[in-house]
């Protein structure tokens, strides 16, 4: 039934584009599909990035114009639902359309996947796009939550580290800043993002983590107590879900059964946010048993002497 809608709703916009290219390309034998976001009606990011507000992509079978022409992109002045809009044309070949699925373009419209309107699609094609998207944002979902959860750790780490010290100040201002990480961490897990209220939205997704924080600022017992008993807290709440949020990492480590540096992990794409959050963060999992650290000599190439230390993905059934 949505398919159907969708298609009902692409009609009418090809009547309302008789007198443009668009209506052609879409009677066109050779294309096999041509599929339409709004950007207008894209609550999700900023009408800025662009300067268009419809993108038109359309998926030619065979080459029948020269190579040069074949994945063109163009801007074109059209009556859109009765408004003049700029629309954003991209043709491209279907062996081309993961890699589409990858271009900037793609990634400003990921979130609209469930808004394209389709105008004709005999090869399944916005099927392909939709499973590209929706695991793109699950693996971008994954990432952020590792990245939250090193920052959680590493504000944790040093709480624990001051009050020892005998600084309970300082360690509760650090821990406010790790309870700040964990409440972001439970507001992603429910499809949200964190708001300015972040503590609101805990609040109705997690009310045990909300009275834990509402005992370190407003508790009876001394600053030291209460900072030791909410480290604790997360203490065990960091070691209970090491795997389940450092999974990116573990996997790559373990599909790819890589041996690797702190430095190649620090310059991978998918890693490079974690910063300085990530000698603890792989400390932790050595510390789990879930990796393996020894030490090699440097690579000449980028140090000059000394001995590093490696990681690999330690086989939990040989272990």
């Amino acid at each position: 039934m949505l398919k159907k809608a969708k298609i009902k709703c692409g009609i009418k916009m090809v009547e309302n584009l008789m007198d443009s290219p668009f209506y052609h390309v879409v009677q066109c034998s050779n294309v096999s599909a041509v599929l339409v976001w709004n950007r207008q009606k894209d609550k999700h990011t900023d009408l800025c990035e662009t300067d268009w507000s419809n993108y038109v992509l359309v998926v030619e079978r065979e080459l029948t114009s020269s190579p040069d022409q074949c994945g063109s992109v163009w801007d074109s002045i059209c009556q859109m639902d009765g408004e003049t809009s700029r629309v954003r044309f991209n043709r491209i070949r279907p062996e081309r359309i993961m890699e589409w699925c990858s271009s900037s373009d793609a990634h400003l419209l990921k979130d609209r996947v469930d808004g394209v309107t389709i105008l004709k699609d005999t090869d399944a094609v916005n099927e392909t796009i939709q499973q590209h998207f929706h695991k793109a944002k699950q693996e971008a979902a994954s990432l952020e939550l590792l990245s939250e959860f090193a920052c959680w750790l590493q504000m944790t780490r040093q709480s624990r580290r001051l009050l020892q010290q005998g600084m309970p100040l300082d360690a509760y201002h650090k821990l406010e800043e790790a309870f700040c990480y964990w409440a972001r961490i439970v507001v992603l897990e429910h499809g949200e993002k964190p708001e300015l209220a972040i503590w609101q939205q805990v609040k109705s997704h997690h009310l045990g983590i909300y009275k834990m924080y509402e005992e370190l600022s407003c508790s009876t017992e001394t600053l030291a107590q209460r900072v030791e008993l909410a480290l604790l807290a997360c203490e065990f709440s960091l070691t209970s879900k090491a795997k389940q949020y450092c999974e990116p990492l573990l996997s790559w480590l373990r599909n790819e059964q890589l041996v690797v540096s702190l430095i190649d992990i620090q310059q991978h794409f998918n890693y490079k946010n974690l910063h300085d959050n990530l000698p603890v963060l792989l400390h932790k999992l050595v510390k789990r048993g879930y990796l393996q650290e020894r030490l090699v000599e440097a690579d000449a190439d980028r140090l000059k002497c000394g001995l590093v230390p490696v990681y690999s993905w330690i086989d939990q059934d040989e272990a």
